[in-house]
């Protein structure tokens, strides 16, 4: 490749990445390929400081290997998605912190009475937690906390059986 052809198609996969097919991994990727690891190690930080601010983040910081910041955004996300998504690539390296937002999103699902597939849906979340290092004790305590909370909820009380 001609090294003008090369400036060319560098300056388009930056045009790509940051604007026109942000989120696609397959170009961040080839982006990434035209460097050498020391330079894409500072070049990485302009990428993320130049996506969109509707840009979901954690895939990069997930195909980068930065779980710290994963972990960030897992953490301060809404709900159970992010963090059943990068469950498994972060439950080895922090499972205390996995089980802390499993417990916060469970008890938020809990406060209220609803049909036997909520309650369902409760009980494969403590399913999950117990594949986490720790979590068969929490999921076991969160259970007997609401054996007595929520006794009078039988659909609830039949599912929580069946973890």
């Amino acid at each position: 490749m001609i090294i003008g052809d090369k400036i060319a198609y560098i300056n388009q996969l930056w045009q790509l990445v940051l604007e026109h097919a942000v989120g696609d991994m397959d170009l961040y990727n080839e982006l990434k390929r035209q460097y050498t690891e020391d330079e894409w190690v500072k070049l990485r930080e302009k990428v993320f400081d130049g996506l969109p601010k509707y840009t979901r983040i954690e895939k990069y910081y997930n195909e980068e290997k930065l779980y710290d910041r994963l972990l960030e955004c897992v953490l301060k996300s809404n709900g159970l998605y992010m963090l059943q998504q990068y469950e498994k690539v972060l439950k080895d390296k922090y499972p205390e912190q996995l089980l802390s937002k499993y417990k916060t999103e469970l008890e938020a699902m809990s406060r209220h009475s609803a049909d036997r597939k909520h309650y369902s849906d409760i009980a494969a979340m403590l399913r999950r937690m117990k594949e986490i290092n720790g979590g068969t004790k929490l999921a076991i305590q969160i259970i007997d906390e609401w054996r007595i909370k929520y006794k009078n909820r039988p659909a609830m009380m039949d599912e929580l059986n069946k973890v």
